[in-house]
């Protein structure tokens, strides 16, 4: 992309629905709209920037405000550029509690571009139908909210928890890298000489980390283990971790 619009401005970001675009406009509703009027108190004449996160990003210039939608016209189309970066994908393990809020969250705001819950033998959370459909709707809403707080044209996917027996076969990955404490061989090491146009596979285990069954599995499945050192992290913060030291290798 090129120079930004309105130099020395930032826009407020939002990522919207397919059905939200007009040929020559795009209107907010729902929660956006209650956003857009309540909390960042916009006015008509304000400028922001719109993408369906994929290949349609917008400035638009808000025309009309009411109890329900908000409506703005388009002022400019911009490119979007290509990312110099891999594509990565964080397969992790689900923590109890909220934990998986706030990896979630992390990962999109660091850069992950796929999410994938999985389900390990040491996994303490059990999900039934129910539960699980409120916890992806939750998961994807932040998803989204994070794409926008960190300028992201694009959140990250969401999908549906896996068990870790299927994650390379429904996973696949150019490059597959499960984070393990017992491992001598750091994470520098495993991303050493791997090519950044290709995709990646970044695995964190559950707490009390993977079973040595698991480890053999994931290994003869093409999985290469790393260590993140000699400090043994909690597992909300070993991914988060790890895929900051990797967007830092590979931006270098």
């Amino acid at each position: 992309m090129g120079a930004p619009p309105f130099k020395g401005v930032r826009l407020r970001r939002f990522i919207l629905d397919p059905e939200c675009f007009e040929e020559s406009a795009v209107n907010l509703t729902g929660a956006v709209a209650k956003h857009v009027r309540n909390v960042l108190r916009l006015k008509t004449g304000d400028k922001v920037l719109v993408t369906d996160g994929h290949t349609r990003k917008f400035v638009c210039c808000i025309s009309s405000i009411n109890k329900s939608s908000v409506q703005a016209e388009i002022v400019e189309k911009l490119e979007t550029a290509e990312d110099p970066l891999p594509f990565v994908t964080l397969a992790q393990a689900i923590p109890k509690g909220r934990k998986m809020d706030t990896i979630v969250r992390m990962a999109c705001e660091i850069g992950a571009e796929r999410i994938v819950p999985v389900v390990a033998e040491r996994c303490v959370i059990k999900l039934n139908k129910d539960s699980q459909a409120k916890k992806m709707e939750r998961w994807r809403e932040i998803s989204v909210s994070a794409a926008q707080q960190s300028g992201s044209d694009c959140p990250a996917l969401i999908v549906n928890p896996v068990g870790i027996e299927d994650l390379p076969d429904l996973v696949p990955s150019d490059h597959s890298i499960a984070l393990w404490e017992n491992e001598t061989r750091s994470l520098k090491s495993a991303l050493s000489g791997l090519d950044s146009k290709r995709s990646l596979l970044l695995l964190a285990g559950p707490e009390g980390g993977f079973t040595d069954n698991e480890v053999e599995k994931l290994k003869s499945s093409g999985f290469v283990t790393a260590s993140l050192g000699s400090q043994i992290l909690r597992t909300e913060t070993a991914g988060i971790a790890a895929l900051s030291a990797l967007f830092y290798h590979f931006s270098n």
